[in-house]
């Protein structure tokens, strides 16, 4: 079929792609099953799509030859300029997990969602290029020799409940520091020596990869706000070593088992000192206050990676949320299924119910096995009914569990960022005609009360 295309009659060619194109999908729509759904895409991803699938059916251009890692590097090498020391090799095994996953399942995705791919791990690796290039330099190797990151805040939770909220919320207090997503994705400074063109030009770009994700899945915004000046989580961070983000965050459900007996203590080792080049950049820009702030962060994932999470922040306070499972697994659905809708022309509901059920399965009960033999570690627990109930109060209760002093400066200031959400919130549901912003069900997905009955043990405890 490749030979003939360059040979043929322009109109030939174009009937001949039409036609395969009309039939592959027609395959596809015939064997759909109860649980498959069209992906939730734009216009514009889906006429992209339409228009690429010819170049990625036939690999006609270099972007859609299989992942190889090595050939990535090579690339992030030519184009960042910044060496070629990736640092440590602990990245490569969960590369090569997902790029072996992408490459055998190559049939599943659409045109946009392998090169999504493939962009991704390329961002990566010139963001670790960039970072292990700077850290090489005197006066931050000394920095963060003399200033490791003390006595952060963790908030983790299953994914849905509540952790954003919660996060965001104690992100507010002026003596906290919460990194934002420009920060996270690009932490390396740009500009040397002039902090707000530096910070301009890291936004711009943050911003640039922001705006091309929510314009082939709009709905992004209303499931997880994101925003280039927004606190965020750590995957973000984490990315670097595990490479689980919008484009592949779904694939935690799905092969979960793979990338939890990896030893991760090299991730929060990475973790800290990109936190501890954030507080570098501003202590070099003389804002010695913010440098010196206690950083609260936040990521679902460490829920499975808290022995190792430990290791490296062994004076962490650590807050745990949680949700009444019925309500929290098919939400969880609903956020994994952000990649599928990117990445595939049609997602498979209940396989993502199943993933969601592994997940949960697995991570709950590595949690709970780390606090019973950890006698020293203590835990916040927070429930999401409360915090959402009495935001404030919970913030209170927590800050007294951790011995941190609530000022009315602060108290004030959650008042107006709580009426001011509560107002937003209000707004968006009268916009939408009342309906919720996200409304799941187990049954969605194809879960069921008995699926939920098997983690009754984590119910029973801290709900």
């Amino acid at each position: 079929m490749v030979s003939f295309l360059p040979e043929s009659p322009l109109w030939i060619t174009v009937l001949s792609l039409f036609t395969i194109w009309v039939a592959k999908n027609l395959a596809e729509y015939l064997s759909r099953g109860k649980y498959t759904v069209a992906a939730n895409i734009s216009f514009q991803a889906k006429f992209g799509n339409f228009m690429l699938w010819p170049y990625y059916w036939f690999t006609l251009r270099k972007e859609f030859k299989p992942l190889d890692l090595d050939a990535i590097r090579r690339e992030a090498i030519k184009k960042e300029k910044a060496g070629t020391d990736f640092g440590d090799s602990w990245y490569e095994t969960p590369y090569n997990i997902l790029i072996n996953i992408i490459n055998s399942g190559r049939s599943q995705w659409t045109p946009i969602g392998f090169v999504a791919y493939r962009e991704m791990f390329l961002r990566l690796l010139r963001k670790r290029l960039r970072f292990f290039n700077y850290i090489k330099n005197p006066d931050v190797k000394e920095y963060m020799e003399k200033n490791p990151v003390r006595s952060p805040i963790f908030v983790f939770g299953m994914p849905r409940t509540g952790t954003t909220f919660l996060h965001r919320l104690l992100s507010l207090d002026p003596k906290a520091r919460a990194p934002l997503t420009y920060e996270l994705m690009d932490p390396i400074e740009r500009v040397p020596d002039d902090v707000e063109k530096d910070s301009a030009k890291r936004i711009k770009f943050c911003k640039i990869q922001l705006d091309l994700i929510l314009s082939l899945i709009p709905h992004l915004n209303s499931i997880h706000e994101v925003g280039a000046e927004l606190p965020e989580e750590c995957l973000v961070a984490i990315g670097m070593d595990m490479p689980l983000l919008f484009e592949t965050f779904h694939f935690l459900a799905e092969h979960c088992n793979e990338l939890a007996h990896i030893d991760a203590t090299p991730m929060y080792e990475n973790y800290q000192k990109q936190l501890q080049v954030l507080a570098h950049n501003a202590y070099k820009a003389g804002d010695h206050e913010l440098a010196k702030k206690r950083w609260v962060l936040k990521c679902p994932v460490h829920l499975a990676t808290l022995d190792y999470l430990v290791k490296v922040f062994p004076d962490a306070k650590l807050v745990w949320t949680h949700r009444d499972l019925n309500n929290a697994l098919p939400s969880l659905a609903g956020l994994f299924r952000l990649g599928p809708d990117l990445t595939q022309p049609t997602v498979e509901l209940d396989q993502l119910g199943k993933g969601v059920l592994t997940y949960a399965k697995l991570a709950l009960e590595r949690a709970e096995k780390f606090f019973t033999t950890s006698k020293d570690t203590s835990c916040c627990n927070v429930k999401y009914l409360e915090l959402i109930k009495n935001p404030i109060e919970v913030v209170k209760a927590l800050y007294k569990q951790c011995d941190y002093e609530f000022t009315p400066e602060y108290e004030k200031i959650l008042e107006e960022y709580i009426a001011k959400n509560k107002a937003e919130r209000e707004a968006t549901k009268k916009k939408t005609g009342g309906k919720t912003m996200h409304n799941y069900s187990l049954e969605e997905y194809g879960m069921s009360k008995s699926d939920v009955d098997s983690l009754s043990w984590y119910t029973e405890k801290y709900l």
